[in-house]
């Protein structure tokens, strides 16, 4: 039995902002993390010139954790086995990794950290473009060190000062006072980094609100910032588009369970008030938990068990939190599905003139080895490689390893496991009716999705 996932089977539909609904142009914002980054710890913590050279696109990826202590970038299987490794910006051999890891090459952190992402101090996991560019800006700290003999005994202890040029840049105030590197390079020529409007999203959140669905849009990003966003990319009129706006939802933790809530605050001219024993009705707050959002949308729809779906692009964040913390179906967004050279969606957006007879689209995921799932219209997932890290969904690791066949990395199997479908941008969406079907990518099939299905 083919099952699919189609937008109007739910009742609620929730969107992360950034690099989700509001796309960037990935190349101009990259180079801006790092520089404001670079330019903090040069300037505020001592940091060498030298790392404030110009951005390497080709170095950073999505799915790799970085010890921190030891400065070694991981790239994982699904077990957990080292597909490849740096040591700084340097790539790391066989014999360099199983020096370090013994000769399974198996990471000894991974039980724990796959079971719910999260990344202790002495690690870090990379799943989002915000968090990219901070990979190379880590791993040239790294080559600095090494370079000057700066580390101790081979432990590095550069991770604080990161954390504090990520402080420094993205601090709420700091939007308001103009202050850091980022906010006012993107006030000042928002359309630089962000990109144009998109009449196909506004007209689909139009849409979905006269067809009786809940729209709900859920950011970390702090109200002003995302007033910003916002406006920019769905015009000065967004908040007509939304039953409910979330800011500065502090996701993962958002989805948290009791009793580490964190309340729901009260919105006034971009000021957070007092704390809201409950959300009285449709409107924009601050922070908040899952559990307060459910019961009013429960109240909204008139349902004890409204179908959700939540759409983002963080798969720590927004998939794996929403999934296995809140039970919803998810669609992951991967922009890397979109052409990095001419910026065109491997799928065409014109997917409702492919619909077979039944009213189905030929929308897949192709991996390598293919999935079992092949229609007229694939996405090929064979192209995703960035070069210094190889392909992001199937590796056959290190060169000189063994001729084995490529191996599923960890990357893609959470997204297996907790994605119920994977699209490069919330434009397929908008661009086929509400009953259009998807076939599902995950191996996690919920009822919602079920419902789709060919009996």
């Amino acid at each position: 039995m083919e099952e699919y996932l189609c937008v109007e089977d739910y009742d609620v539909v929730g969107l992360d902002m950034d690099h989700t609904l509001c796309r960037y142009h990935l190349k101009e914002t990259s180079e801006l993390i790092y520089k404001s980054s670079a330019k903090f710890l040069v300037e505020e913590k001592g940091y060498s010139e030298e790392l404030l050279t110009s951005y390497d696109h080709e170095f950073s990826m999505r799915g790799l954790i970085l010890e921190c202590l030891q400065g070694n970038f991981l790239k994982l299987d699904k077990e957990g086995r080292i597909l490849r490794a740096s040591h700084g910006t340097r790539a790391m051999s066989r014999a360099d990794v199983i020096e370090h890891y013994g000769p399974d090459m198996r990471w000894k952190h991974f039980e724990s950290f796959s079971k719910t992402l999260i990344s202790p101090p002495k690690f870090h996991f990379f799943d989002n473009f915000v968090e990219q560019s901070g990979a190379l800006l880590c791993a040239r700290i790294v080559d600095l060190m090494d370079k000057t003999g700066a580390s101790d005994a081979k432990t590095y202890t550069f991770w604080k000062d990161v954390i504090a040029a990520v402080k420094h840049n993205y601090d709420p105030s700091s939007f308001k006072a103009d202050r850091g590197g980022y906010f006012p390079a993107l006030k000042r020529t928002p359309g630089k980094y962000l990109q144009a409007p998109t009449p196909l999203l506004t007209t689909w959140l139009s849409k979905l609100r006269r067809a009786g669905k809940v729209t709900v849009l859920l950011t970390s990003s702090h109200s002003d910032y995302c007033r910003l966003v916002a406006s920019h990319t769905l015009g000065v009129d967004f908040e007509n588009l939304f039953d409910v706006i979330i800011s500065n939802a502090l996701k993962p933790g958002f989805f948290s369970e009791k009793p580490i809530c964190r309340p729901f605050l009260s919105l006034e001219q971009d000021v957070e008030g007092r704390a809201l024993p409950e959300l009285p009705g449709p409107g924009w707050y601050s922070q908040g938990n899952w559990t307060q959002l459910h019961s009013l949308l429960q109240r909204l729809t008139g349902k004890a068990s409204p179908k959700t779906v939540y759409v983002g692009d963080s798969i720590r964040c927004d998939i794996v939190a929403a999934h296995q913390r809140a039970d919803l179906d998810t669609i992951l967004v991967l922009e890397e599905l979109v052409d990095a050279v001419s910026g065109k969606q491997e799928l065409s957006c014109k997917v409702d003139e492919e619909l077979d007879s039944e009213g189905n689209s030929g929308i897949s995921i192709q991996s390598e080895p293919p999935c079992k799932r092949t229609k007229s219209m694939n996405l090929s997932l064979t192209k995703m490689d960035n070069g210094f890290w190889g392909p992001m969904f199937y590796d056959g690791g290190i060169a000189d390893i063994d001729d084995s066949p490529p191996k599923e990395t960890f990357f893609h199997a959470v997204m297996e496991q907790h994605a119920s479908l994977v699209l490069p941008s919330v434009e397929v969406l908008a661009s086929v009716p509400l009953n259009h079907k998807f076939p599902c990518t995950s191996a996690r099939r919920s009822s919602s999705a079920k419902s789709c299905s060919n009996e």
